[in-house]
């Protein structure tokens, strides 16, 4: 997944979801967000953003310092599953970098 301003990794998906946008005002490490109806983004830093997202879920286990492994760029942020998700179906994929993942 591409980097951008150094604290969050985005990928594009190949169909927009339904959004439900806030403007959070603190991302933190860990926040898995929607940007528009097309982007999905996932921060690796804490900081402040005057932005529109919508929230999709959170990384709760961060104590091992997610910044580094995803920030660093040598372990994707998503990896692929070899199992569909539950009720998921071949319009709920998108492919990043390390290949097709399910929503």
């Amino acid at each position: 997944m591409p980097d951008l301003n150094g604290n969050e990794k985005h990928a594009a998906l190949p169909r927009a979801l339904p959004t439900t946008t806030i403007r959070p005002g603190t991302l933190r490490n860990g926040d898995l967000m929607l940007y528009g109806a097309r982007t999905l983004v996932i921060f690796y830093k804490t900081f402040d953003s005057p932005y529109p997202y919508t929230r999709l879920g959170r990384v709760d286990d961060t104590a091992e310092g997610t910044s580094r492994p995803i920030g660093a760029g040598a372990e994707p942020a998503v990896r692929p599953r070899t199992e569909p998700c539950q009720g998921a179906t071949k319009d709920t994929t998108f492919t990043g970098s390390s290949g097709a993942t399910h929503l």
